[in-house]
C-alpha cells in the first residue's frame, strides 16, 4: 500500500440542505419570534395562541380584595386555554346587569366564578394569599344560561377546576352540565347543588400543556365489549402489551357539541352498561372526578329520613312527590285545592306503582277578587323562584333564596272579561311565594329548566295550539308574566296536530311536552278513521327560545280519547305521562285514574302507574315530580360516569350517578345515598347506625376475569338489578344562606 497521502476536498454541493439535517443542528427547536430559536413545546403554545387569541388579559385573571380575611388578601381566578371570565365588560360594575353574566364577589365577600366560550380544555385555577382561611364560592356556572337550568344547553363545556383553596357556600352551586373532568374543592357547605355531566373523552391539550393532563388511571375488573346508542359507540378498545383496554364513555345521548358549547337535546339519559370480559381485558371508565374535603349537609330540625334501602322514601333523598289541581264540588262554598301526591315505588323494582294524595292547600284567587270567586283551573309545572323564602321549623331563622316552587295556572271571570293568573306555592311547605298574572289566555301549565310554560289549545298562526315561555322569577317579581326570550307568540303548533291542552317538562331535559291529535298512521276509514293521540316536542334553547322538535304518537297503540277531553300530563324523573281524567277504575283502595308512562324522547310505552282520587274531586292538572325532603342536604347530580369520587367526610348528602361509579372513596360517612348505575369499587367507612345507603343496579356478570364467582351483592349495598333513572335531581332550596 503506498504511503503516498492523497489531499481531500470537500466539494462544495450547489443545492438547498435536507431539512431533516438542519433539525438535527437545531437539536429539534423552531424558529420563534424574532429570530429566536425555541424548543417544541414552547412553538406549540406559540401556534396555539396565534389561533385562538385569548380575551384581554383582565378577563381571564382577575384578583379579588377579601379585606374580611386580612388587610393583604386576595382571590386570584385564573383561566386557561379558550374562554373568558367576563362575558360582557360593557356592562358597568357593581349592578345586577354585570353581576348576572360575569365573574365577581358580591357584597358579603363571596365569589361568583361566571365562564363562557371555553371547551374542555379550559381550566379554572384559583389562589388565596394574605390568608390561610378559605374563601367562600356561591356559584360556578356558565354566564349566558339561567342559574336554575341545568340541561346543559347553550353551556359551555370545561377541563380542569382546582379550587383547593376555597369552600362551596351553604347553598350553593356548581353547574357544568355541558361536561367537566377534574374538580378539586375544600369543603361543600349544606344545601348545595352540583350538577355535573362527563365529557365524552378527557381534555387533551391546553395552553398550559399542549401535551395533555390526565390523572391516575383507576381500572375496574369489570369487563366491557363494544356498547352503543343513537349516539353511536360508547367504547374505545386499545391493545397495550397483549392487554385489552376497554375505555367505558358516559352514555349520554343526542349531545352535539360546538366550539365547547352544548348545542342540540339536554339532559337525555342512558344508563351506563358493562358487558362480561374474561382474559387479558380491564375496563377503564372515562367520567367525571371530584376531590373535596368535607361535605357537610343539614337536615330540618325534628324529622327523621331513616335509612331502609328497600324503600326509597326512606333513604335521605326522601319522599318523591307530585302536584295536581282539584276542582272541589263548590256546592258547599268549598276553595278549589292544590293537592301534593306520594308517588310510591315498588320496593324491589323501584318502578312507579300509584300516587296518593299527602295534603291539600287551599287555592286563594289573586287579583283582588273575592277568596270564594269560582275557578277554572288549568294547570300545574314545577319552577325555580329566585327569591323565595322558607322559614325553618321551630326557629325564626328565614332563608331565602332559589325556592323550587309549583305554579298553579287558573281563569276567572270579572263580569268584563277572564283574567289569567299564576299562583306559587313552595315545595317545601306550601306558602304562597307570590302570583303573576298573564295577559294572554292559556290552558295547560309545564315546568322546564326553572322556568314556565303555558299552552293556548287554539293559539298559534294556525288555530291549533301554541306555547309560551315565562320567566318565572321576573314574573313574579313585577306581578305580570314576562316572556323568555321578549316572544310574546311563542311557537305556533303545525296545523297537522291539534292540541289537547296538557303540558309538561322533564327532570333536566330541554324539551316542553303538549298532548294533541294527529295523523300518525296512514288514514283508512275501515282501520283507523280518527287522529291519534301524540305528543309535540318543543326543544328549549339556552335562552328558552322554543322550536319544534317534531311530533310522535304516544306509544305503539293510541290512547281512548275524545276531542271534548282536556288531557293531562306530567312527568316522573325522565319519563312523560298522560291522564284522561274522565276515566276512572275502582279497586280494594279506592278509585284511580291511569297514568300511562312514556319515554320522554321516542314516546315508546314505559308502563303505567295509578293515581288515586278523592270523591266529589275532579283532577285538572298535574306536574312534574320533586324531592322536598332532600331540602338542606348536598346533592351531587352526574350524568353519565363518575370516574373518581374522594372526601374524608360526608354527612347529610346524596351522590346521584346516572352512569356508571367507578370508584368511591369517602373514610367517614352518615345520613348519605349512593346511587349507581351500576357501582363498581367502593371504599367507603361508616359507623352502625349512619344511616348510610347504598343502592346499585346488578354489576355485568357473577364471576371475575379469572372466572372465580363473585358474590350476589357486596356487605352494605342494595342491588335493584334494573335500577331506574332517578333525577337528574334539583336541591329543592339553593342559595340560602342555612
Amino acid at each position: 500500500m503506498s504511503s503516498t497521502r492523497r489531499n481531500r476536498r470537500q466539494a462544495t454541493i450547489n443545492s438547498l440542505e435536507n431539512l431533516e439535517s438542519r433539525e438535527l443542528l437545531t437539536n429539534g427547536m423552531k424558529m420563534g419570534p424574532e429570530g429566536v430559536l425555541i424548543n417544541k413545546f414552547d412553538y406549540n403554545k406559540l401556534i396555539y395562541k396565534r389561533q385562538n387569541p385569548p380575551p384581554a388579559p383582565q378577563y381571564r385573571r382577575m384578583a379579588f380584595d377579601l379585606p374580611q380575611y386580612g388587610p393583604a388578601a386576595k382571590a386570584i381566578i385564573t383561566l386557561y386555554g379558550p374562554g373568558t371570565l367576563v362575558s360582557n365588560p360593557s356592562l358597568t360594575q357593581g349592578t345586577p346587569e354585570y353581576d348576572a353574566v360575569n365573574t365577581h364577589i358580591n357584597v358579603d365577600g363571596h365569589l361568583h366564578i361566571l365562564f363562557d366560550n371555553t371547551t374542555k380544555e379550559s381550566q379554572i385555577i384559583g389562589k388565596v394569599v394574605g390568608t390561610r382561611q378559605r374563601v367562600i364560592i356561591d356559584e360556578i356556572r356558565d354566564a349566558e344560561v339561567d342559574p336554575y337550568d341545568t340541561t346543559g344547553v347553550g353551556t359551555n363545556q370545561m377541563g380542569y377546576v382546582n379550587l383547593t383553596d376555597f369552600n362551596l357556600a351553604h347553598g350553593g352551586r356548581i353547574n357544568f352540565s355541558a361536561g367537566v373532568q377534574r374538580i378539586f374543592l375544600n369543603d361543600i357547605g349544606p344545601g348545595s347543588q352540583l350538577t355535573l355531566q362527563a365529557l365524552a373523552s378527557p381534555p387533551v391539550t391546553s395552553p398550559q400543556n399542549p401535551g395533555g393532563f390526565n390523572s391516575t388511571t383507576t381500572t375496574s375488573n369489570s369487563g366491557s365489549s363494544a356498547v352503543t346508542n343513537n349516539s353511536g359507540a360508547r367504547t374505545i378498545s386499545t391493545t397495550v402489551n397483549g392487554i385489552t383496554v376497554i375505555t367505558t364513555l358516559p352514555t349520554t345521548d343526542q349531545i352535539t357539541v360546538s366550539n365547547g358549547e352544548l348545542t342540540g337535546v339536554g339532559g337525555l339519559i342512558v344508563p351506563g352498561a358493562i358487558p362480561s370480559t374474561s382474559g387479558n381485558t380491564r375496563v377503564e371508565v372515562q367520567g367525571v372526578e371530584l376531590y373535596v374535603k368535607n361535605i357537610s349537609g343539614y337536615q330540618i330540625p325534628g324529622t327523621s329520613i331513616s335509612g331502609d334501602p328497600s324503600n326509597l322514601s326512606a333513604t335521605r333523598l326522601g319522599q318523591e312527590q307530585m302536584a295536581g289541581l282539584l276542582d272541589v264540588d263548590n256546592a258547599g262554598g268549598n276553595p278549589d285545592q292544590l293537592v301534593v301526591y306520594n308517588v310510591n315505588r315498588n320496593s324491589s323494582t323501584w318502578v312507579v306503582e300509584s300516587a296518593t294524595a299527602n295534603n291539600t292547600i287551599n287555592i286563594v284567587p289573586q287579583g283582588g277578587v273575592p277568596a270564594n270567586t269560582p275557578l277554572t283551573l288549568l294547570g300545574s309545572g314545577i319552577g325555580q323562584y329566585s327569591n323565595g323564602t322558607f322559614t325553618l321549623p321551630g326557629s325564626n331563622t328565614t332563608l331565602e333564596g332559589g325556592l323550587q316552587v309549583v305554579a298553579v295556572g287558573y281563569t276567572y271571570n270579572t263580569g268584563s272579561g277572564d283574567q289569567y293568573w299564576i299562583n306559587t306555592y313552595s315545595v317545601l311547605n306550601g306558602s304562597l311565594q307570590g302570583s303573576f298574572r298573564v295577559d294572554q289566555p292559556f290552558n295547560g301549565v309545564g315546568g322546564s329548566s326553572g322556568n314556565i310554560y303555558v299552552t293556548n289549545q287554539t293559539g298559534g298562526t294556525n288555530g291549533t295550539g301554541s306555547t309560551i315561555g315565562y320567566d318565572l322569577s321576573a314574573s313574579i317579581k313585577t306581578g305580570v308574566g314576562v316572556p323568555l326570550a321578549n316572544s310574546t307568540t311563542g311557537l305556533s303548533y303545525p296545523a297537522t296536530f291539534k292540541s289537547m291542552a296538557g303540558t309538561t317538562g322533564a327532570a333536566g331535559i330541554s324539551y316542553v311536552y303538549d298532548v294533541g291529535l294527529q295523523y300518525f298512521q296512514p288514514y283508512n276509514p275501515n282501520t283507523a278513521p280518527d287522529p291519534q293521540l301524540g305528543v309535540i316536542k318543543m326543544s328549549v334553547s339556552g335562552t328558552g327560545v322554543l322550536s319544534n322538535a317534531g311530533t310522535l304518537q304516544a306509544g305503539s297503540t293510541s290512547l281512548p280519547w275524545s276531542t271534548s277531553t282536556k288531557y293531562l300530563m306530567g312527568s316522573v324523573d325522565q319519563d312523560i305521562f298522560i291522564v284522561n281524567p274522565n276515566l276512572t277504575t275502582s279497586d280494594s283502595t279506592g278509585t284511580y285514574l291511569t297514568a300511562k308512562l312514556y319515554d320522554a324522547d321516542t314516546l315508546a310505552g314505559a308502563g303505567s302507574f295509578k293515581i288515586y282520587t278523592s270523591a266529589g274531586t275532579s283532577l285538572k292538572g298535574l306536574s312534574e315530580t320533586f324531592y322536598p325532603q332532600a331540602f338542606g342536604a348536598v346533592v351531587v347530580d352526574v350524568r353519565g360516569n363518575l370516574k373518581t369520587f374522594s372526601a374524608e367526610m360526608v354527612d347529610n348528602s346524596i351522590l346521584n350517578v346516572n352512569g356508571i361509579a367507578n370508584y368511591i372513596r369517602i373514610k367517614d360517612t352518615s345520613n348519605t345515598t349512593i346511587m349507581a348505575r351500576p357501582v363498581l369499587h367502593l371504599a367507603v367507612g361508616w359507623k352502625p347506625g349512619s344511616n348510610v345507603n347504598i343502592i346499585s343496579s346488578a354489576r355485568p356478570t357473577n364471576k371475575t376475569p379469572g372466572g372465580q364467582e363473585r358474590p350476589g351483592t357486596r356487605g352494605g349495598v342494595r342491588v335493584i338489578k334494573t335500577l331506574p333513572i332517578i333525577g337528574p335531581l334539583t336541591n329543592p332550596m339553593q342559595q340560602g344562606g342555612f
